[in-house]
């Protein structure tokens, strides 16, 4: 396996210096099996040169390797990596970290080839294959469910699952940094104000897991930074009669519903 660390400049250092990067790993197997190797203590290789190269024996079986566990270094890691090895990890890891680590490449690489398809004119489909897998990681009742679990299908629009062009961002801004929450709900009011073309395709874009550490578990704040932004929003159509009303951003039939997002 060969490791290579790249190090940018900066505007105060035009020229890095190369880092000491912790990077734990595992080779995992069939089931999700560790799989045993020489070459490497403790499963931490420790990169201190631009390129590094390890070489492990006595492995029995071909294992996918999952890098930076525990999130042991924090880099930006980009791996050359099969994409049957990617689903593999993202729903078998031990790891937490890697198997969100893999998860998330999928879905970026998703987003990218669902983007150009809009560019292409051609109607943007989530191969069936990802959508399994989100499922499965959602009723993975191994992965700390809440013990007040309750799930909830919505249909709308949320950041962390759109595609926007760079146009409508242009014309947007920036995120209101005055809000402490709701940035993000203020920053689509703020979109569909401006009347933008969008399309809403049935497929699942986003699983958004509840749990006792969210941020928006406390009530107050999450409710009172929401209601702020619908009040700017109402104040911004009030004083430009040009804005377009907001509506049918979510659909959602029941009021036990809103409580529970």
């Amino acid at each position: 396996m060969e490791i290579e660390q790249s190090v940018p400049p900066t505007p105060s250092e035009s020229r890095k210096r190369l880092m000491h990067i912790p990077l734990a790993f595992g080779l995992v197997g069939a089931g999700g099996k560790p799989v045993a190797y020489d070459a490497v203590e403790d499963g931490v290789i420790h990169i201190r040169k631009r390129r590094h190269l390890v070489r492990f024996t006595g492995v029995a079986e071909r294992p996918a390797v999952s890098l930076n566990r525990g999130f042991s270094a924090p880099i930006t890691l980009s791996v050359e990596q099969r994409a049957d090895d990617q689903f593999f990890l993202a729903g078998h890891d031990s790891d937490s970290f890697a198997r969100w680590q893999a998860f998330n490449t999928l879905l970026t690489d998703a987003l990218i080839a669902t983007f150009r398809q809009v560019l292409g004119g051609t109607e943007p489909v989530f191969t069936a294959r990802l959508a399994e897998l989100a499922g499965k990681i959602a009723v993975d009742e191994t992965l700390e469910p809440a013990a007040d679990s309750h799930c909830v299908t919505v249909r709308g629009i949320h950041l962390s699952a759109g595609i926007f062009t760079r146009r409508l961002v242009d014309r947007i801004g920036d995120f209101d940094t005055d809000f402490s929450q709701a940035e993000d709900t203020d920053y689509l009011l703020r979109t569909f104000e401006s009347g933008p073309n969008y399309v809403m395709p049935d497929t699942v874009g986003l699983y958004y897991r509840r749990h006792p550490g969210n941020m928006t578990r406390e009530p107050d704040i999450p409710r009172r930074e929401f209601m702020r932004a619908l009040h700017k929003s109402m104040k911004r159509r009030r004083a430009d009669p040009s804005l377009c009303a907001i509506d049918k951003i979510f659909e959602v039939k029941d009021l036990a519903d809103w409580r529970f997002m």
